[in-house]
Protein backbone atom coordinates (compact mmCIF):
# COMPACT_ATOMS: atom_id res chain seq x y z
CA UNK A 1 0.00 0.00 0.00
CA UNK A 2 2.68 2.72 1.25
CA UNK A 3 5.05 1.39 -2.20
CA UNK A 4 2.09 2.18 -4.78
CA UNK A 5 1.83 5.47 -3.16
CA UNK A 6 4.90 6.24 -3.12
CA UNK A 7 5.16 5.08 -6.89
CA UNK A 8 2.23 7.42 -7.55
CA UNK A 9 3.78 10.91 -5.31
CA UNK A 10 7.24 10.22 -7.47
CA UNK A 11 5.11 9.80 -10.87
CA UNK A 12 3.56 13.04 -10.19
CA UNK A 13 7.01 14.47 -9.54
CA UNK A 14 8.85 13.32 -12.88
CA UNK A 15 5.65 14.06 -14.83
CA UNK A 16 5.45 17.56 -13.65
CA UNK A 17 9.14 18.01 -13.39
CA UNK A 18 8.76 19.01 -17.33
CA UNK A 19 5.79 21.54 -16.37
CA UNK A 20 8.13 22.96 -13.95
CA UNK A 21 11.10 23.38 -16.09
CA UNK A 22 8.75 25.19 -18.82
CA UNK A 23 7.02 27.28 -16.14
CA UNK A 24 10.28 28.95 -14.65
CA UNK A 25 12.18 29.00 -18.20
CA UNK A 26 9.30 31.12 -19.40
CA UNK A 27 8.30 33.31 -15.84
CA UNK A 28 12.37 33.80 -16.19
CA UNK A 29 12.40 35.14 -19.88
CA UNK A 30 9.48 37.15 -18.89
CA UNK A 31 10.54 38.75 -16.30
CA UNK A 32 13.68 39.54 -17.29
CA UNK A 33 11.78 41.23 -20.71
CA UNK A 34 10.06 43.76 -17.74
CA UNK A 35 7.09 41.87 -17.49
CA UNK A 36 5.55 42.01 -13.85
CA UNK A 37 5.97 38.85 -11.58
CA UNK A 38 1.90 38.43 -11.30
CA UNK A 39 1.42 38.59 -15.21
CA UNK A 40 4.65 36.31 -15.68
CA UNK A 41 3.26 33.83 -13.55
CA UNK A 42 0.23 33.82 -14.82
CA UNK A 43 1.29 32.80 -17.96
CA UNK A 44 4.11 30.32 -17.67
CA UNK A 45 2.33 28.45 -15.17
CA UNK A 46 -0.67 28.52 -18.13
CA UNK A 47 1.97 26.99 -20.09
CA UNK A 48 3.13 24.09 -17.20
CA UNK A 49 -0.90 23.92 -16.15
CA UNK A 50 -1.52 22.36 -19.83
CA UNK A 51 1.46 20.00 -20.08
CA UNK A 52 1.16 18.93 -16.51
CA UNK A 53 -2.33 17.87 -17.25
CA UNK A 54 -1.56 15.93 -20.29
CA UNK A 55 1.27 14.15 -18.41
CA UNK A 56 -0.10 13.47 -15.18
CA UNK A 57 -3.89 12.22 -16.12
CA UNK A 58 -2.14 9.92 -18.17
CA UNK A 59 0.98 8.21 -16.80
CA UNK A 60 0.39 9.01 -13.04
CA UNK A 61 -3.21 8.49 -12.24
CA UNK A 62 -3.96 6.71 -15.99
CA UNK A 63 -7.20 8.81 -16.68
CA UNK A 64 -8.97 8.44 -19.32
CA UNK A 65 -9.00 12.40 -20.69
CA UNK A 66 -12.63 13.79 -20.87
CA UNK A 67 -13.92 17.49 -21.47
CA UNK A 68 -15.22 17.44 -17.78
CA UNK A 69 -12.42 15.98 -16.17
CA UNK A 70 -9.91 18.83 -17.91
CA UNK A 71 -12.44 21.85 -17.19
CA UNK A 72 -12.15 20.98 -13.62
CA UNK A 73 -8.56 20.25 -13.16
CA UNK A 74 -8.06 23.39 -15.25
CA UNK A 75 -10.24 25.55 -13.41
CA UNK A 76 -8.77 23.89 -10.15
CA UNK A 77 -5.25 24.68 -11.29
CA UNK A 78 -6.49 28.32 -13.11
CA UNK A 79 -7.30 29.23 -9.22
CA UNK A 80 -4.56 27.76 -7.89
CA UNK A 81 -2.07 29.45 -10.22
CA UNK A 82 -3.79 32.96 -9.79
CA UNK A 83 -3.30 32.50 -5.64
CA UNK A 84 0.70 31.87 -6.45
CA UNK A 85 0.61 34.36 -8.51
CA UNK A 86 -0.30 37.32 -6.01
CA UNK A 87 1.78 35.60 -3.50
CA UNK A 88 4.96 35.91 -6.09
CA UNK A 89 4.47 38.99 -6.79
CA UNK A 90 3.44 40.36 -3.35
CA UNK A 91 6.79 38.30 -1.98
CA UNK A 92 8.72 40.05 -4.84
CA UNK A 93 6.96 43.39 -3.86
CA UNK A 94 7.12 43.54 0.01
CA UNK A 95 10.42 41.57 0.69
CA UNK A 96 12.72 43.23 -2.40
CA UNK A 97 13.62 39.76 -3.76
CA UNK A 98 14.29 38.83 -7.28
CA UNK A 99 11.14 37.40 -8.72
CA UNK A 100 12.44 34.66 -9.80
CA UNK A 101 13.27 33.60 -6.14
CA UNK A 102 9.85 34.45 -5.18
CA UNK A 103 8.78 31.68 -7.77
CA UNK A 104 10.94 29.17 -6.73
CA UNK A 105 9.99 29.58 -3.19
CA UNK A 106 6.65 29.00 -4.06
CA UNK A 107 7.56 25.70 -5.80
CA UNK A 108 7.42 23.20 -2.63
CA UNK A 109 3.85 24.51 -1.51
CA UNK A 110 2.05 24.93 -5.11
CA UNK A 111 3.39 21.12 -5.67
CA UNK A 112 2.26 19.89 -2.52
CA UNK A 113 -1.29 21.33 -3.32
CA UNK A 114 -1.74 20.66 -6.66
CA UNK A 115 -0.50 17.08 -5.70
CA UNK A 116 -3.34 16.52 -3.11
CA UNK A 117 -5.76 18.01 -5.92
CA UNK A 118 -4.90 15.82 -8.47
CA UNK A 119 -4.48 12.63 -6.28
CA UNK A 120 -8.00 13.80 -4.56
CA UNK A 121 -9.61 14.20 -8.22
CA UNK A 122 -7.59 12.17 -10.74
CA UNK A 123 -7.86 9.13 -8.66
CA UNK A 124 -11.59 9.76 -7.89
CA UNK A 125 -11.94 9.79 -11.89
CA UNK A 126 -9.78 6.50 -12.01
CA UNK A 127 -12.08 4.79 -9.50
CA UNK A 128 -15.37 5.64 -11.26
CA UNK A 129 -13.36 4.37 -14.90
CA UNK A 130 -12.64 0.58 -13.22
CA UNK A 131 -16.55 0.97 -12.44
Amino acid sequence: MFDSRLKVLASFFVNSLAGVILDVLLFQLLSQAGVAPLYCNLVSAGVALTTTYFLVSKHTFGAQRNLFDMTVFVAWYSFSIFMFSLGIDYCSRRFGLMPILCKIGSLPFSFAVNFVFSRLFLGRAVQCQKK
